[in-house]
């Protein structure tokens, strides 16, 4: 019996001790991904930026007759070049927005929700993290609510000249879905490992620990009649 019970604490032992390292190196192998889209995201938002601050010096030089004046040319170059862009991933996608008094207003068509007609945000809503950030000046990333309420992975960036916003942004859930499949087929093979493990330990050692009890047995057993023969002779 004790045995048994030894052998269900190191069962259980080995399956949590698998378990944590599996679960470690998911982990890890996570937040190494999310670092790695969090510098594209960055880099992406940073080079579309300075792109469209270089088509408006441009335009404010070259452009100053075109109707209702230099900014709605580059808006207009800006509008054409992105009706073919079809974004990145299966949720990634670019934002463009300025901000009038209280609200957000999208100028460039979404890829979700309500995609060419971009219902404006209010700034102090809930929604539209990213691009409040990037409309306040601010640089960098940010894990928050997009325009539609669902939580992003984003950079945000200004575009100075213009007073617009660019985030560029991925959803969580995209980013995620990989390690959640790759924890769902590591549990899996763990648990077919550790019971093959199990039977294949208790096919070999079985034998050996029987052997060990018979052993230990007759060591008894002649320890037993030693002890006997020394009480007669006395």
């Amino acid at each position: 019996m004790r045995g048994r019970k030894r052998f269900a604490v190191l069962f259980i032992i080995m399956v949590i001790s698998c378990t944590v390292a599996a679960g470690f190196s998911i982990w890890f192998l996570y937040r190494a991904a999310l670092e790695g889209q969090r510098q594209r995201l960055t880099e992406t938002a940073q080079s579309q930026a300075r792109l469209i601050e270089a088509v408006y010096r441009f335009d404010k030089e070259f452009m100053g007759e075109y109707p209702d004046g230099h900014k709605a040319a580059t808006l207009s170059q800006i509008k054409d070049a992105h009706r073919t862009y079809k974004g990145f991933g299966e949720t990634g996608e670019f934002t463009l927005a300025r901000r009038d008094g209280g609200k957000i207003i999208f100028l460039l068509s979404h890829r979700h929700y309500d995609l060419d007609n971009p219902e404006p945000v209010d700034i102090n809503s809930t929604r539209a993290l990213p691009m409040r950030l990037a409309l306040s000046g601010k640089s960098g990333t940010v894990i928050g609510p997009d325009y539609r309420g669902k939580r992003v992975l984003a950079a945000h960036e200004p575009v100075s000249g213009l007073d617009l916003g660019i985030v560029a942004k991925l959803d969580l859930d995209e980013i995620r879905a990989p390690f959640i499949r790759a924890a769902i087929v590591a549990t899996l093979a763990l648990a077919v490992i550790i019971l093959v493990s199990a039977y294949l330990f208790l096919l070999i050692g079985r034998p050996v620990i029987r052997e060990l009890e018979n052993k230990n047995r007759k060591l008894a057993d002649e320890i037993d009649l030693q002890y006997r023969k020394v009480n007669v002779t006395r």
